[in-house]
Formats: structure tokens, sequence, C-alpha cells
């Protein structure tokens, strides 16, 4: 379903390891420990550790691919970090370094492809508010069984946390 739409010219690297990624942009441990490495690099960092989760956990007798969704319009340009096989839906999720942060790209992946909801993957708290579900980074394992349950259920409902529902 995914791959339906994909282009070569057009692709993300993902390495093998958060830690070869890291060695190979050049930041070494001891230069982690600055806030302002951290806050530069965080994004790239928690991006890598979600791709490296989601090959992880993908069925092993399916061909593993990772996808993404890029629009370039003169006006503006948008970027959803992953597209996820939601049923017979692709679900967008986005990644965000820490508990916060604003989705811009989701909400234009919604609408164009009506899809009926996206996934925010970051260090907040497992909730649901419409149309986002907030996966933390620690629960990524969990995420295919978390779209298929409710997928099953027709809708999502509220879950964990205090957000609404």
């Amino acid at each position: 379903m995914l791959e339906a739409g994909a282009s070569d010219r057009n692709f993300k690297v993902v390495f093998l390891d958060v830690g070869l990624m890291q060695n190979l942009c050049g930041l070494r441990g001891d230069m982690l420990a600055s806030a302002d490495i951290l806050s530069v690099h965080s994004k790239a960092v928690a991006e890598q550790f979600v791709g490296q989760e989601l090959v992880g956990n993908f069925d092993p007798y399916a061909r593993a691919g990772l996808y993404y969704w890029v629009r370039e319009a003169r006006t503006s340009s948008a970027e959803v970090d992953y597209l996820v096989a939601g049923g017979s839906s692709v679900l967008p999720l986005e990644v965000k370094a820490g508990k916060s942060g604003t989705l811009r790209s989701m909400p234009l992946f919604l609408k164009q492809y009506a899809a009926p909801w996206g996934i925010k993957v970051s260090q907040a708290n497992l909730q649901f508010e419409k149309p986002v579900l907030s996966v933390p980074l620690y629960a990524l394992e969990n995420l295919q069984s978390l779209i298929t349950t409710n997928n099953a259920a027709g809708s999502l409902k509220k879950i964990g946390g205090t957000g609404g529902g």
C-alpha cells in the first residue's frame, strides 16, 4: 500500500543504530553532554530512533520499508516524518524530540488524504486528542497493536493520561 506512491528520487537515510548515526555526524559522547548540542540534534536523534523502532517492529514476513511524505509548494513546504499502514488507511507519524511541539504538516496530510487520524511520537504520555494519537518514545514497540486495536474498535478511544477524547 505505501509503496504505490514511493519515489526513488526522494529518500531519507536511516542508520542501523542511533550510535552509528551520532558517530558519523561527528557527535562524540562528551559533546552530547552539552545542552547546546542536544538542542540542535535532538530531533535528528529522535527521528533516527523512531525509524529504527519502526523497522525493528515490522512483520518479519513482510518487506520492511520506511516511507515519508513531503509537499513542496511555492508558498510553503510540508513534511511528515513517517507514514505507517493503519488497516486500509495510511497514517501520518510525526516525531517530536520533547514533550511538546507544533504539528504543522500533519493537518495538511490528514486533509489532503482524508486520513482518519495521525500519530505523534514524543516524550509526552500516551493519549488521544482528536485527531492525534500521542505515543511516547518508549511505547513504540506497541504501535502496531495500538493501531490494530483502535481500528478494530472503529474509532480511537480515550486512552491513558488526562487528554481529551
